[in-house]
């Protein structure tokens, strides 16, 4: 399987470009259009605006679907879907979205996010039939997120036949983690068959959070020992040394690592074992695991906002089910500052990330031996804006950079359709 197809097409000499970044989810689209244009002076001088953005969330409740949308700086605009909202479909909701869009901006190109690439692609790669069967069988190793991605790139195809799509891994980050990393203790011949290995995800997030850090700490990232947690729905954590990861918590499946909203994280083999000798079934094993664990398993919500709640009103439940959150996200940020030797950035993001003061604090509670010390004023700060909350006595930086990884899509794909062969 060829990762890399370079395609031939008009906008590679462009000296602009209109880039469309669609994030098609399971739950919800999100999308933004990046205009990018370079002087015609030097093919360096580069200026990268956002210009239209949108989203649609609860996509499984058709009575609640809205669009929302901003051209630039206006008001945010919403639009309702549907009269009649039993009848909506994906392919609605799709075509639904381009309209809007086409209605404002000419799009020269599109980006999508995929979250499994396997093996097979590391890089931005033009999707075409090949690409897209190559994804249709990875659709095991990703079920709550590649059947979206696939959907979300045959909508976007169908109503833009004629331009680029490029598709952008979530696993392409990871694709050189050392062996240490990436193998797991099966025999190598098994490992090889079933194409068994850590592939990582959320890399688009993680890669975009190194090299923010480095902007806002004025250093070269390849100078920086950074651990980056991005803490959403799905949470992972990931070691960086030099713009490079070098080991993160996601396995073969976004199932392994950290406790997540209804999925399970780390969990001893043996235990699923057990409920297969039990009478589970895997189709029930696969539910349980992905959508019955986790947060929602322990405590019966998957909303950190729900459960912080609860914990105000004294919820012994909830609180339980955070201090198990929290911990696990600690013993990581340990073994990674371990693994890398030391540490000059903890970064926090995603939606608990960047709006849990509570998640923050627990997380680095007792890491002072480590050189990680909270400022408790500058946590408790709100703001949606890139944070310092280490204290002056912090030998290393404590940040919360709101993740972005449409506009880190929209990089890749402005660099892979511009590039040129020296």
């Amino acid at each position: 399987m060829c990762s890399v197809l370079r395609p031939s097409y008009s906008s590679c000499i462009m000296g602009f470009m209109n880039i469309l970044v669609l994030n098609a989810g399971s739950s919800s689209i999100k999308y933004q259009v990046f205009h990018y244009s370079r002087s015609p002076e030097t093919e360096k001088s580069e200026v990268e605006q956002p210009v239209f953005s949108g989203h649609i969330e609860l996509l499984h409740e058709p009575e609640l679907i809205t669009h929302r949308w901003r051209l630039g700086d206006m008001q945010e605009q919403s639009t309702c879907l549907e009269n009649n909202p039993g009848e909506v479909g994906t392919a609605a909701i799709f075509e639904h979205v381009c309209k809007t869009i086409a209605e404002h901006v000419t799009i020269e190109a599109v980006g999508h996010r995929v979250v499994h690439g396997g093996s097979h692609f590391s890089k931005p790669t033009l999707i075409n039939a090949q690409v897209l069967d190559a994804l249709r069988d990875m659709i095991p190793l990703a079920p709550l997120h590649n059947p979206s991605n696939i959907s979300g790139i045959e909508q976007a195809q169908h109503f833009y036949p004629d331009l680029p799509h490029v598709a952008v891994f979530d696993t392409a980050f990871f694709h050189q983690l050392p062996d240490e990393a990436r193998c797991y203790a099966l025999p190598p011949d098994i490992q090889r068959k079933h194409e068994i290995q850590r592939y990582g995800f959320h890399g688009i997030a993680h890669q975009y959070l190194a090299f923010e850090a480095a902007r806002q700490l004025k250093r070269p990232v390849s100078t920086l020992k950074l651990v980056t947690l991005h803490l959403g729905n799905g949470t992972s954590a990931a070691a960086i040394r030099g713009g490079v990861c070098i080991d993160t918590s996601m396995g073969m499946t976004p199932l392994e690592g950290l406790i997540m909203g209804s999925r399970c994280g780390d969990i001893d083999a043996g235990v699923l074992i057990k409920l297969l000798n039990d009478g589970y079934k895997v189709g029930e094993l696969a539910d349980l695991l992905n959508n019955n664990s986790g947060l929602k398993g322990l405590c019966g919500d998957n909303d950190l906002r729900m459960i912080q709640q609860r914990i105000i009103q004294g919820d012994t439940v909830a609180q339980q089910a955070l201090n198990l959150y929290c911990y696990r996200i600690k013993k990581y940020v340990g073994a990674y500052i371990a693994a890398l030797g030391g540490i000059d950035a903890l970064i926090f993001s995603g939606g608990a990330g960047q709006h849990s003061m509570l998640v923050r604090q627990k997380c680095c509670e007792d890491l002072e031996p480590l050189g990680i010390h909270l400022s408790r004023e500058h946590n408790e700060t709100p703001s949606n804006h890139h944070l310092r909350i280490d204290s002056p006595s912090s030998a290393c930086a404590v940040m919360v950079i709101p993740a972005n990884e449409e506009l880190e899509i929209a990089r890749q794909v402005w660099a892979f359709l511009t590039w040129k062969p020296q």
